[in-house]
């Protein structure tokens, strides 16, 4: 019988400790919306500067009319499209300066086009939008359990501007 309780108690232990951990979690914004967005533009970003092609088309939201494509010429196509789009300093300013939310409430004229490209739900989406100096910055990423980035752009150019 103290097996059986042992074990009971244990486990209820265990079930306590992991609902507090997750508690935590989201509570540091670890688990929140904008912070999982900002890693998937991020972990975007370092693929794409150390050419790392799988995790690049891993965090890419690949164009539907790209699908039927080989890795290499979807691969030729996103790093051309991202190309002096994006940099890490840029990602931070948009992050901590930009305007927040869903993807069709930052971006109702462009929001449906860009998921429709992508082939994603907008209503699954969220974006980063920053107007400076006649440019703005864009990023947007699919949150349906996927996190795939859908847009970047301008991103790089916050760094050339100055704050």
């Amino acid at each position: 019988m103290k097996s059986k309780l042992t074990v009971a108690v244990v486990a209820g232990c265990v079930v306590i400790a992991l609902a507090w951990v997750a508690f935590l979690w989201v509570r540091q914004g670890r688990g929140n919306v904008k912070a999982e967005a900002v890693g998937a533009l991020s972990r975007v970003a370092v693929a794409l500067a150390a050419g790392d092609k799988d995790a690049l088309l891993d965090g890419v939201a690949v164009p539907v009319s790209l699908r039927g494509r080989g890795a290499d010429e979807q691969y030729r196509f996103i790093t051309a499209a991202l190309d002096g789009e994006v940099s890490g300093e840029g990602l931070r300013i948009l992050a901590k300066a930009g305007t927040f939310g869903s993807l069709t409430e930052i971006f109702p004229d462009e929001g449906v086009r860009w998921a429709a490209i992508a082939g994603v739900d907008p209503a699954a989406c969220v974006a980063f939008k920053l107007e400076r100096n006649g440019f703005v910055a864009e990023a947007a990423v699919a949150t349906n359990g996927i996190h795939k980035t859908i847009r970047l752009n301008n991103v790089r150019r916050l760094t050339d501007e100055p704050l």
